[in-house]
């Protein structure tokens, strides 16, 4: 039997960042749940490390790493997509403001 063949179980750490990777599309849903994808990306990073001193104890490296992009990337979009929706809020808030503002006012009758 070859050292490749030798059973290695699955960082804990790497299978944690992978599920938290599988639910981080729920950061879409509001900036509380940014929260998931924000965790995975320091849990899938030490899962990486770990692997990396721990090469022959433990499996799970692509696992980890897959974890870590998919985590950077929604998190990233997610975060984006709520900065963007709060600005163009804010910057129609603005125009109305500043349109009620500039209004000139109505002589009194």
């Amino acid at each position: 039997m070859s050292e490749d063949a030798v059973y290695r179980p699955l960082s804990v750490l790497a299978v944690l960042g992978f599920a938290l990777a599988l639910i981080s599309p729920v950061a879409f849903l509001g900036l509380p749940l940014l929260v998931v994808p924000l965790l995975g990306m320091p849990v899938s990073w030490l899962a990486i490390r770990k692997l990396r001193g721990a090469t022959h104890e433990y499996a799970g490296m692509r696992l980890a790493v897959a974890a870590l992009a998919v985590n950077v990337v929604i998190g990233t979009s997610a975060g984006g997509t709520m900065a963007l929706q709060y600005l163009r809020i804010t910057n129609e808030v603005k125009q109305q403001m500043d349109h009620y503002i500039d209004m000139p006012e109505q002589p009194a009758r």
